[in-house]
């Protein structure tokens, strides 16, 4: 196929091609986790292994899809459509167990169309960097660059940015009885590249591992997610560890999950503006 566009960065790596939608940025922002410790009953299994309650936040808001920038019908095909396509990536500086989750939703009381991400920790009110992206289709910006590729769909919009991608991280996970670290990745940096603008996307399920301990003093039952945790041993080295929320030293009736794909990106754009509205 004849490509009609196509941008290279000094690596000579593709970066903008027309035969490829690219993720276009929609906002960054800080949010908190929230603050309403669970019941016990409710986490002791692993696929819900958070002490305190999911916190939704809204980040934007409009009477229709378009009026927030996808350019959709307002029908539930539309909304899925937008829904399956949105990217959030995130990181803690505080290097406290977190998950964000994006959600964009018809609220029928105050008719309106809400997009926002909902966080949730082992702690209360931590602090969670987020930035969302998305590969929907976007209303065009009035002005700046605009690619279209041969079927006239927009490819790539200047204004609203592009997703930067660092590297991937999969693979070489292991979990169980007493493992505090289920992996570690390390990924080599440009000597240029702010950290504090690298973010670690959150598209899989986290491995866990959960099992009862059986002993002369009764039986325990515990569960743990492993985490991301995001270190810098140098000034051009980032280093990735999966670290156990918690120590999980039974192994009867075990579970345990142990896949792990998620990449690393850069995202250099301001804070608390949505880019969705249009420029």
């Amino acid at each position: 196929m004849v490509k009609y566009f196509e941008i290279r960065n000094d690596n000579a790596n593709v970066v903008i091609d027309d035969q490829f939608v690219t993720p276009k940025f929609l906002i960054k922002k800080q949010v908190f986790t929230g603050s309403t410790l669970k019941p016990a009953s409710n986490y002791r299994t692993p696929t819900n292994e958070w002490a305190y309650s999911y916190q939704q936040h809204i980040l934007a808001f409009g009477p229709s899809l378009r009026a927030l920038g996808f350019d959709y019908p307002d029908t539930e095909a539309g909304l899925t459509e937008v829904r399956r396509r949105l990217m959030v990536f995130a990181r803690n500086d505080n290097n406290e167990a977190f998950r964000a989750l994006t959600f964009i939703r018809y609220d029928n009381t105050l008719a309106r169309y809400e997009l926002g991400v909902s966080v949730v920790a082992d702690t209360p009110n931590s602090p969670i960097q987020l930035c969302l992206y998305t590969t929907a289709k976007m209303t065009p910006s009035k002005l700046g660059m605009l690619v279209y590729n041969a079927q006239q769909e927009l490819v790539f919009d200047a204004l609203k940015g592009y997703l930067q991608h660092v590297g991937t991280l999969h693979g070489g996970v292991r979990v169980g009885a007493g493992v505090g670290v289920a992996a570690t990745y390390t990924l080599a940096l440009p000597a240029t590249v702010n950290q504090q603008h690298l973010y670690i996307s959150q598209r899989s399920s986290l491995p866990f591992y959960a099992a009862y301990r059986i002993s002369s003093s009764g039986v325990s039952y515990a569960s743990t997610h492993y985490r991301p945790v995001l270190s810098f041993p140098n000034a051009t080295t980032l280093q990735v560890q999966l670290v156990a929320q918690r120590n999980v030293s039974g192994n009867n009736q075990s579970q345990s999950y142990s896949g792990f794909f998620e990449n690393i990106i850069y995202c250099p754009y301001e804070h608390d503006v949505y880019t969705g509205f249009g420029n």
